[in-house]
């Protein structure tokens, strides 16, 4: 089911969709030549919209949550700190198997740098989305603790999504009388973990990481200029768009 879900995202979300609609485009255009160019030019100018930093930046802007100076936390009355998992590299040759991935490490360096500060237990929150055999909780409490010299005190390790993030986490610290929490994850998934987790009792003092800055040293020309790294922010924007959309329409 995940593995389908995914599919479908990679063909609604940009660039996917939009290269979608570009190709409905040609099709159609053999038999509806006017309208087979409507869609090929709208695809192409989105597509161009899609991958600039003068787009991504105002969907940063609109959609995820500023980050704070570490040392505002230090009395933020929190009982714990929540590391959400955010993918994992599959066969590491150079660590022997699974490790944990890019966007996770630097959640985690976050985290370890706010327990630092804080001096709060350490709670990671990560499954097996794909059946894996490792849950990303366990690779997640390994780099910390090997990598970071940051000890975890809990695993939560059955969530598959960040739905399931809340519900589990809430079981484990509920159950230790803890409702306050600091959430670490990247800023533009903040919103949707942030009330994913109130929903399920907690109150969350936000620990968002990775808020990028697309338009800094950026020319105007530079600024309306397709670049990978716009297009991923705003591949990652509507990600998001669409999950809120989703938690709205399951009335969560």
């Amino acid at each position: 089911m995940l593995g389908f879900s995914h599919l479908l995202e990679a063909l609604v979300l940009p660039p996917g969709g939009l290269l979608v609609i570009a190709i409905a485009g040609v099709v159609v255009g053999r038999w509806r030549p006017r309208l087979g160019r409507w869609l090929a030019v709208t695809a192409l100018v989105g597509l161009w919209l899609a991958t600039t930093p003068l787009v991504a930046q105002g969907l940063i802007g609109g959609l995820s949550t500023p980050s704070r100076p570490l040392a505002s936390f230090a009395d933020s009355g929190a009982g714990a700190i929540v590391a959400l998992g955010g993918g994992r590299e599959h066969d590491s040759v150079e660590y022997g198997g699974d490790t944990v991935g890019a966007a996770t490490l630097v959640r985690l360096r976050f985290a370890a740098q706010v327990a630092r500060t804080t001096g709060l237990p350490l709670l990671v929150s990560g499954g097996r989305p794909g059946g894996e055999v490792t849950s990303s909780a366990q690779l997640m409490a390994t780099a910390l603790a090997d990598e970071l010299g940051v000890p975890v005190r809990w695993q939560e390790d059955r969530s598959r999504t960040t739905w399931e993030n809340a519900e589990f986490s809430a079981e484990v610290l509920q159950a230790a009388g803890l409702r306050r929490i600091i959430l670490v994850t990247h800023a533009l998934h903040m919103p949707r973990a942030a009330a994913a987790f109130e929903r399920h009792g907690f109150e969350v003092v936000a620990a968002s990481t990775a808020r990028p800055d697309l338009l800094a040293n950026a020319s105007r020309l530079s600024a309306l200029l397709p670049n990978s790294r716009a297009a991923q922010t705003v591949s990652h924007a509507f990600h998001e768009l669409v999950g809120r959309a989703w938690y709205a329409m399951r009335g969560r």
